[in-house]
């Protein structure tokens, strides 16, 4: 345990998580804190108010929640006081809570509209796994395999005259009757 310093302010990522209510933890108004807080991203979000005095400790459990080894960021008070004009610990909890939520709201906000402009020209692996949107009912349905009678090669002939017959019947026994003829004098 660190000795105590009155001119510190320890800040723990569990004080701007927006998961947990008042009475787990949280020291923020909801409108000052985020989901999943990080100690990295405490630090940045410390970092992008104006404090530059700060001391990081990795895998430090706060001790209302030890099984979290969240971490904690020391901050020097004089720095907030030359910085951002005020020292009190819940002032600079509100100031980094605050520019902490509006900085992760304005990363879903690029993410969103990276993902809408959908990928680069160029980008294969991107074009690759996007998903082809079709609008409703311009699916075609598939038609069950199914023979037409137009489809047959050898249609059906169309009915012929008599005459018609005639001709092509004497047309093809012709040739067969000397046949025949031959036959039945071999037998007689």
């Amino acid at each position: 345990m660190t000795e105590h310093n009155p001119d510190r302010i320890v800040l723990w990522p569990g004080y701007f998580n927006s998961k947990l209510s008042r009475k787990q933890g949280r020291r923020v108004a909801k409108k000052a804190s985020v989901a999943d807080p990080t100690l990295d991203g405490l630090a940045l979000a410390a970092r992008n108010v104006g404090l530059s005095k700060m001391k990081r400790e990795a895998d430090t459990p706060h001790p209302k929640r030890p099984s979290a080894k969240e971490g904690r960021l020391w901050i020097s008070k004089r720095d907030a006081e030359s910085s951002l004009g005020f020292s009190g610990k819940e002032q600079v909890m509100q100031a980094i809570g605050g520019k902490w939520r509006s900085s992760v709201k304005e990363l879903k906000a690029q993410e969103k509209a990276a993902k809408k402009s959908g990928p680069k020209a160029g980008d294969k692996r991107g074009r690759a796994q996007r998903k082809q949107v079709k609008a409703k009912g311009s699916k075609k349905k598939k038609q069950k395999w199914r023979v037409e009678f137009s489809d047959i090669a050898h249609p059906m002939p169309e009915p012929i005259s008599s005459l018609a017959f005639a001709i092509l019947f004497f047309e093809f026994i012709t040739p067969f009757s000397a046949f025949f003829a031959l036959v039945f004098a071999v037998r007689n």
